[in-house]
């Protein structure tokens, strides 16, 4: 494997390559940082959202990563059912693109293992509803580039298996040198 993140060149609608938009990425920490940066300097309105594996050692320093990351409103509920449904509104934080780098995955509810398998199913969810659209009536919205990067900086197989055993069906892996 190579490490191709072009899907950030591309200024038209579609960032995944090749359709996929939840990226497991094996590489430096440094590496990472670069690419999210690529995508804010490409011109267009990306909202970058950085999250640290090592702040989302359990469920509730998950979801208090994600709200001050996501700049998500004072009535969040601090559970799966409220991060799901934030993560799926942002009307707060409106983008033409959305880039969401989750850096050190294999840290992510190490304290709360049987947690994973939830926020897994909920980040690919979101992902779809984001690049499908959402025909909700009035909350009604187009289609709009969401893409999710998993980071890794070792053991891209041990994290491409949880990811997967995890429910997450459809999973782009890229790998940088090292």
């Amino acid at each position: 494997m190579k490490w191709e993140v072009d899907f950030l060149d591309d200024t038209d609608r579609e960032w995944g390559t090749d359709g996929h938009h939840l990226h497991l990425m094996e590489c430096q920490g440094e590496q990472v940082n670069e690419m999210a940066m690529k995508a804010v300097g490409n011109g267009f309105d990306a909202r970058v959202i950085v999250l640290e594996g090592d702040q989302c050692k359990s469920v509730a320093s998950l979801l208090k990563e994600f709200k001050e990351k996501f700049f998500f409103p004072d009535y969040f509920g601090f559970n799966f059912d409220a991060l799901d449904e934030c993560l799926n509104d942002l009307e707060w934080l409106e983008a033409e693109k959305y880039l969401v780098v989750i850096r050190d995955i294999d840290l992510v509810l190490s304290k709360d293992p049987g947690a994973f398998n939830d926020f897994i199913l909920i980040m690919e969810a979101t992902v779809k509803e984001w690049n499908q659209g959402r025909p909700y009536g009035a909350q009604s919205n187009p289609p709009k580039p969401f893409d999710v990067v998993f980071h890794c900086e070792n053991s891209l197989l041990v994290n491409e298996h949880r990811l997967k055993s995890g429910g997450m069906k459809d999973l782009n892996v890229l790998s940088a040198p090292l």
